[in-house]
């Protein structure tokens, strides 16, 4: 969405992880080059994702459906060769592609998070991708939309330390500039993503987000779109200076735990370990939805995220997908992708 301000007609090119959810890939973390068949290796350290790249088994991955439903070139970031490695691969990319200038996209805004805040769940993923862009000599400028709706720092959090950093407010993302994306929340389960879609397409209340149920809202400026630059952000960030020689996966994670004690990687595994799957569903009844739909808006939301009403019902991530299909036919006009709505 905010590629085509910038390229106008010419085709974006996106550097981005491969980390999905566990109901999309049951691995804990990021993948890594090593975990996929069919990247065009354009060179050691420029990996493009096609429609016909596929994740190895038992990885799972959302990007090569997604490189061949949306007009952009992508390419893997390999966070297991640390923030030294990432810079390389950005400079190789950037060279390969005769791209002159770097723009780091935070949906949500944890990347304004100086790292010990209890509320930050994911410091590690965005960390490292401004330290990577840092480290390179390519001009950057850093993008923040969706204030708030990644359900760790506040939208009044990142719109007030986005002020403090003297950041520039943009035009906010539009509905015509949104709706074109909206088809591929049908599949892709990434809230923030959506919640930003289903912002500037006009929704808003209180939505239940993540498997904990974090309730996020959905503002008149939840759209807004802030620009800063990213030397301000690294002096305030307590990985930054740990990061900067990181060679490894485990480096950062070190470097992570040196503040924070764990990482969201370390959440995964946890996760992974702790859930019982056994006793996971592969469908729900009628009543179990409209009771769960039901305790939703007696919580006093207005909307579930697909992924969490999944989780919610206990459904196994290889159900997921017939999952949607029947809250779909249960009650089509409360199925609106990313979201459920528990008030009409």
């Amino acid at each position: 969405m905010l590629a085509a301000r910038d390229v106008g007609s010419e085709k974006p090119c996106i550097a981005t992880y491969a980390w999905d959810r566990l109901l999309i890939d049951p691995l804990p973390g990021p993948r890594s080059i090593d975990d996929f068949d069919g990247l065009t290796m354009h060179t050691a350290t420029v990996a493009e994702i096609t429609p016909d790249t596929a994740p190895r088994a038992p990885a799972g991955s959302t990007l090569p459906r997604l490189a061949g439903e949306i007009d952009a070139r992508l390419f893997l970031l390999d966070p297991y060769t640390g923030a030294v490695g990432m810079a390389r691969q950005l400079t190789d990319m950037a060279v390969h592609l005769g791209c002159s200038r770097l723009v780091l996209v935070d949906v949500g805004g944890d990347i304004l998070g100086h790292g010990d805040e209890p509320e930050l769940r994911s410091p590690l993923a965005d960390s490292l991708a401004l330290v990577a862009c840092t480290l390179t000599d390519l001009p950057c400028r850093v993008l923040v939309a969706g204030a708030g709706l990644d359900g760790e720092l506040t939208e009044a959090q990142v719109i007030s330390r986005c002020q403090d950093h003297g950041a520039q407010q943009q035009a906010p993302i539009t509905a015509d500039e949104a709706a074109p994306f909206r088809p591929l929340f049908e599949w892709h389960p990434s809230e923030v993503t959506g919640l930003l879609v289903a912002a500037a397409t006009g929704h808003r209340g209180t939505v239940e987000i993540r498997d904990q149920g974090l309730p996020i809202h959905l503002t008149d400026t939840s759209a807004f779109v802030y620009e800063l630059p990213p030397k301000t952000l690294i002096s305030t960030n307590a990985f930054a200076g740990g990061l900067n020689s990181s060679k490894t996966l485990e480096d950062i994670e070190q470097v992570i735990r040196s503040v924070r004690i764990s990482t969201e990687i370390d959440y995964e595994r946890n996760k992974n370990r702790s859930t019982p799957t056994a006793c996971s569903h592969e469908t729900v009844s009628r009543d179990q939805l409209e009771t769960a739909t039901k305790e939703a808006r007696s919580r006093g939301s207005h909307y579930v995220t697909i992924r969490r009403f999944a989780e919610l019902l206990d459904i196994q991530p290889r159900y997921f997908d017939s999952f949607r299909a029947e809250l779909r036919l249960h009650d089509s006009g409360r199925y609106n992708p990313p979201l459920w709505a528990v008030c009409h």
